[in-house]
């Protein structure tokens, strides 16, 4: 708080009375937005039949939550999936690397429809599941397309196109693994409809889960 300090000497007494004025700073502190959370669960088992080799990665459980800093808009989409298996993110492909063919790396794909318009962005499908257009952007942590970023955060890209807007930041422990997307780096307000694809391997039928099945989140 910004304040102004006035001192005024009495002409009868034998001191000064120091007198504190506010000037400035008064009124309420900025709000924050409120968050907005989603929790999707997913039953034990819901793998896809392809492939037949490697770690059947098992999502259990999408959670988003949209915040914002006080005094902003939303800033950020933390998205945390949790797994089946116990070694998820142990099993995430190291910084600057990608899946691989061993089928056991865990890779994620998350596509999104920051805008929400089904006439921007391209047509988005997992393992037979048609999700329909719209999606714009998309986080590539298999490493397919964009090895994972040095420092273990996975790029933002628009899609069609690929251009990177950003990193997603990555964390976690366990049989979970926590990406947090910047919106600057989506476009739109962070109220976005999509998907998680989640992989084993580079090759033909890496696809081991799709959450949801042929519909979309909203976060």
């Amino acid at each position: 708080m910004v304040a102004a300090f006035n001192a005024a000497c009495t002409s009868s007494g034998s001191g000064c009375l120091g007198i504190c004025t506010p000037t400035g700073g008064g009124g309420a502190p900025p709000s924050t937005p409120p968050p907005v959370n989603m929790f999707f669960t997913v039953p034990a088992g819901d793998t896809e039949p392809i492939p037949g080799f490697g770690t059947p990665w098992d999502v259990l459980s999408v959670d988003t939550s949209r915040t914002g800093l006080p005094g902003t808009t939303y800033t950020n989409i933390t998205i945390t999936l949790t797994f089946l298996q116990a070694n998820a993110f142990a099993s995430l492909p190291a910084p600057g690397g990608n899946v691989g063919a061993s089928g056991t790396q865990l890779g994620i794909e998350i596509a999104f429809d920051a805008d929400q318009n089904s006439s921007t962005g391209g047509l988005a499908s997992c393992n037979g599941f048609n999700y329909g257009t719209g999606f714009d952007h998309a986080i590539d942590g298999t490493g397919l397309l964009f090895p994972r970023l040095a420092d273990g955060n996975f790029q933002v890209f628009t899609t069609p196109g690929d251009v990177m807007t950003g990193e997603a930041q990555v964390s976690g422990a366990g049989n979970q693994v926590i990406i947090v997307v910047p919106i600057s780096a989506l476009g739109g307000t962070g109220q976005t409809n999509m998907f998680v694809g989640i992989a084993n391997s580079n090759g033909a039928t890496p696809i081991t889960d799709c959450v949801p099945d042929a519909s979309v989140l909203t976060t």
